[in-house]
């Protein structure tokens, strides 16, 4: 508070006549406050030189690069009844033990197939004599052409029916595989496994269930130590992102703690290298990435007994280092396209607004 008696020494004023002179003290809060904010203004702008690393955040799931190691559907490969299953939930199964085995809806199927063969069989034998036969003929009328001993139109008729016996031969040895194929469909009623894994997802059954051809029974889990880690990006980041990258990768059930810019103080995370990057994306407009380990870090994945296949994973792309202030430039200007309604009148707003949209251009010719 200011001291009048310093301010006015000659004179001799009534305390209480400047009784509100208080109210024009400047508070000492506005000078700290002033310079609290420069210093934090002088400080933002400092942060903005600092190196940062670029990092893609993406999220995805442990997966397999070969098809045969991902899940794989176990389908029926006839129509009938589920007769017996020798697996259940959870049952580890070897390369040829035994799975499901269906049994035939009918009984003489198999029965009709084999008489089936058996004629297809007779009738093959008789088309390979004719077919012998009409050969033969077909080289004597040559001769006898040849010879000037007999016509043309019987040696093209002989011709002619060689080259319909060959076809009779042919068309009842695709008849033949045929039917083989079918009784090796219908005989191939027991299930096995071509290989290690473990079996879930079973398909309930009763005495009553028919299952077509092609139904799915259960779910086959193949054994694989060959896991890679698929993560999905935006494509803001993508342009960014190349072979051999390294990503630092979070598991679920892992605990982690991750700096996005600076890699070297995260916690808990595992190191990985960019193996493939797909060339177009998905349904939802992400591109999809694999992970693979790094062979140059001594940090390995965890044990593929907590790494199961579908785990989900929470992945930071590593990318180029700039500058802090250059990144949240790009972060800024990566927002969202907006649509000129205008412009896209066309295609937004449907077949109503093209009529509408071509009349307001004839009016505009037209004027």
């Amino acid at each position: 508070m200011l001291n009048k008696n310093k301010l006015f020494p000659q004179q001799d004023y009534d305390t209480k006549q400047f009784s509100n002179i208080q109210g024009i003290d400047i508070p000492r809060v506005f000078p700290r406050l002033t310079t609290l904010l420069i210093i934090l203004l002088i400080f933002v702008i400092s942060c903005m030189f600092l190196p940062w690393i670029q990092t893609s955040k993406g999220s995805g799931a442990i997966t397999t690069i070969s098809p045969r190691d991902r899940l794989q559907q176990i389908i029926a490969p006839v129509t009938g009844r589920v007769e017996k299953w020798y697996v259940r939930d959870g049952s580890r199964v070897r390369d040829g033990d035994k799975i499901v085995e269906i049994s035939d809806i009918d009984p003489q199927n198999i029965e009709r197939i084999n008489n089936e063969i058996s004629a297809t069989q007779e009738r093959l034998e008789t088309a390979k004599i004719a077919t012998k036969l009409a050969l033969k003929n077909y080289n004597r009328q040559k001769i006898l052409f040849d010879n000037g001993l007999t016509s043309r139109k019987e040696m093209e008729a002989a011709n002619i029916n060689y080259q319909k016996s060959l076809g009779d031969q042919k068309y009842y040895e695709t008849l033949l595989i045929k039917s083989q194929a079918m009784l090796r469909r219908q005989e191939n009623q027991l299930i096995t496994a071509t290989r290690d894994g473990y079996i879930t997802g079973t398909l309930s059954s009763s005495d009553s269930l028919v299952v077509k051809a092609g139904d799915s029974l259960a779910t086959f889990v193949p054994d694989t130590n060959d896991i890679v880690v698929e993560l999905y990006i935006t494509g803001t980041d993508i342009p960014l992102v190349k072979i051999g990258q390294n990503v630092r990768l979070i598991f679920d059930g892992w605990p982690s703690v991750q700096f996005s810019g600076w890699p070297s103080v995260s916690i808990g995370t595992f190191p990985g290298v960019v193996k493939f990057v797909d060339y177009t994306a998905n349904a939802n407009g992400l591109f999809r990435v694999i992970v693979t380990q790094d062979p140059k870090s001594e940090i390995e994945w965890p044990n593929k007994a907590y790494l199961r296949l579908g785990t989900k994973t929470l992945g930071y792309i590593q990318m180029n280092q700039v500058r802090l202030g250059f990144e949240l430039w790009r972060q800024i200007n990566g927002f969202p396209i907006s649509i000129n309604d205008k412009q896209n009148s066309f295609k937004i707003q449907g077949v109503g607004s093209e009529k509408q949209g071509l009349s307001s251009e004839n009016r505009d010719q037209k004027k």
